[in-house]
Order: structure tokens, then sequence, then C-alpha cells
């Protein structure tokens, strides 16, 4: 639920009921974009929460420290969604994939200037940028500056995304800030290498284990030279991609569903000792 939900209609009642509450934080805990009722939302749900879920162990630091809380904080990951089984078109791509809205956060004018650097060393590759937003038009713009209408393309909304990663050759994120991106997850299931802006919370933890390369944030020249690096070295690429289809492995939902199940099951072992003791 949201922190402007949970405030307005659930935390006023909260001390009045039986049941246990659980709340699940969805970005990470420096992100409020903009709104102070997410603050006020964390600081409510602390007092008031049995449990508090977020999507990165990174995260679920930062809340420690700045709540001084440890039983009630813990993060379990959000579970690779399951698409058809990968192509192997991947193989002999010359396409780099980049999947997210085309906003500030998602860092898509830092990849243009990236690619700028790029293809003046490979010109026949391309970049797909899949996605729409508000900053469409001036994305748009940025890219025909740069000249580079030949080697990207705008893909726009799609409902076959799983089509696209199968396409790819390796994927590339560029955000500014993350909970935990599901591009990653499933960019890494379609065994793609990747190149990745290292935020605050989730690359670090998606990418462990050499399925993919970690960047500064908004470092256009080290992110371009790693795309650089990859695109000249195939088999490098294909040792990633052996990786990244293992390490998804780590996100399954069948995995995940099992904490959950233990979290409500410590949680309603809990209520059962209060009930007994009254």
């Amino acid at each position: 639920m949201s922190w402007c939900w949970w405030i307005r209609s659930c935390a006023p009642w909260a001390p009045f009921q039986r049941a246990r509450i659980i709340c699940w934080e969805h970005f990470n805990l420096a992100t409020d974009h903009g709104s102070r009722l997410r603050s006020v939302g964390r600081s409510t749900a602390v007092r008031l929460a049995d449990a508090i879920v977020v999507l990165t162990e990174r995260d679920a630091e930062a809340w420690r420290a700045r709540y001084r809380i440890r039983d009630k904080i813990g993060a379990i990951w959000n579970p690779v969604p399951h698409f058809p089984r990968p192509s192997e078109e991947s193989a002999a791509s010359r396409t780099v994939l980049a999947v997210g809205r085309l906003t500030e956060q998602k860092g898509f004018d830092v990849l243009l200037n990236a690619w700028h650097k790029v293809v003046s060393a490979h010109p026949d590759w391309r970049l797909r940028i899949v996605g729409w937003g508000e900053d469409e038009n001036d994305l748009k713009a940025q890219a025909w500056t740069l000249g580079l209408s030949d080697s990207v393309v705008f893909v726009g909304r799609t409902s076959q995304v799983e089509k696209e990663y199968q396409r790819a050759a390796l994927y590339v994120m560029s955000s500014r800030w993350e909970g935990l991106p599901m591009t990653l997850l499933e960019a890494q299931s379609f065994g793609l290498p990747v190149v990745s802006t290292d935020c605050e919370t989730g690359p670090a933890e998606i990418l462990a284990g050499g399925s993919g390369v970690l960047v500064n944030v908004e470092d256009d020249e080290t992110l371009a030279r790693e795309i650089r690096d990859l695109i000249t070295d195939e088999a490098r690429r294909s040792e990633m991609s052996l990786l990244a289809r293992d390490n998804a492995a780590r996100f399954d939902a069948d995995t995940l569903c099992g904490e959950w199940q233990q979290l409500l099951e410590r949680l309603t072992a809990g209520q059962a000792r209060i009930a007994d003791a009254s």
C-alpha cells in the first residue's frame, strides 16, 4: 500500500485491532519523491507495524540505522517474472537494451551521452530504449542533437517486452536511484550481461556473482567504456550470460514465497502466544 493510504486509512485503527500489520516498502529509504508523507508514514510504521519488509538488505540496514530497530525490519526480494523460454537470438545480436520510464530517475540522458561515445567505435550496434514518460521529447531531442538518430530506437510501450530481451546482446541500466529494479531481474532471467549504475539500493545485490558490471551514478565515461568492453569481448559476454541465468534462480517466486510464509508464521505464532497469555 502507499504511505498516504497507510497514514489516512490504516494507522488510526492500528492500536484497536488484533490483526498483525506488515508494511512493505517498495522504494528505498532515501527516496521520498518530494512528499513529506513518506517520512511520516515510515515513522508511523516503525511505531505501529509488527513487521516492515523492504526490498534489499542494504535498505534494511538503512532502516536499522535511522530508526534503531532490528527485529521488525527485514528484506525480501521481489520475484523475477516468468517469461517464455529465452531464444538463442542474442548470440548474434548487435543490440544494447534499456527498459524503463523516460524520467529523470532512470538516467537515460546519461545513457545517451554514453552511447554517443560507444557508437563512434561501434557504428553497427544499436541501442533500443523501451518505455515512455514525461522526458520522452527531451530525450529524443538530445539523441538528435548528438547525432544518434540512426543508432537509437525509442520503442515506446510494448506488451511483448520479452521479445526485446530475447533480441538483445546485453542490458544497460543508467538509473540515478532504484528500489529493487525489476528490469535487471528480467534481464538476468534472459541471460543478458548487464552494465548498471551502482544505485544506493538494488543493482549491487542483484548482480552479485559476476553477471554484471557496476559503475558510478551519472558517470557516462565509465558507462561507455564498460559497454564498449563487453561489445568487443564476446567470450566474456557468454560467460556472464551463463552466470546471469544462474543468478536469476535466486529470485524464484517459490523461494521468495517461502520467505513470506516464514514471516507470516512467525507473526501469527507471536499473536497466538499473546492470546494464550490473555
